[in-house]
């Protein structure tokens, strides 16, 4: 019963997308926090991915996932160079019931500079 019951588990999960945060802890101090959507594509494998290199200058990567049957907009990373140091951008998408897809996390890490920022967009509704 234990084993029908993880099954039948399984196969529900992968009807949901859900958020996952990762946050690394270093003797107290706050490291890295890591924002992902996670999701299973309609046939129970990974989302559709995109990845490039040398995008706009030499060396940028480009990452883009979305959801191989409404094409909606999973996540997106870019990494670059500006003003001589890596800059990474991550940003996480959600949909509303609406259809609407919008970036729910944004992460900005310049970990030259031992920078990030965090953008978390949230509660929409209609306008009017």
């Amino acid at each position: 019963m234990v084993i029908q019951a993880r099954q039948k588990n399984a196969a529900q999960l992968k009807q949901y997308i859900w958020t996952s945060r990762i946050e690394l802890t270093q003797n107290g101090t706050v490291q890295d926090t890591r924002i992902d959507q996670v999701s299973y594509g309609p046939d129970g494998s990974p989302i559709m991915q995109m990845t490039g290199s040398n995008v706009v200058n030499p060396g940028d990567t480009f990452y883009l996932a979305v959801n191989p049957t409404t094409l909606q907009t999973r996540r997106i990373q870019v990494t670059t160079n500006y003003q001589g140091d890596t800059v990474t951008v991550t940003a996480t998408f959600a949909t509303l019931p609406s259809g609407l897809t919008y970036p729910q996390y944004v992460d900005v890490e310049v970990p030259d500079k031992q920078l990030s920022l965090l953008v978390q967009n949230y509660d929409y509704y209609p306008n009017g």
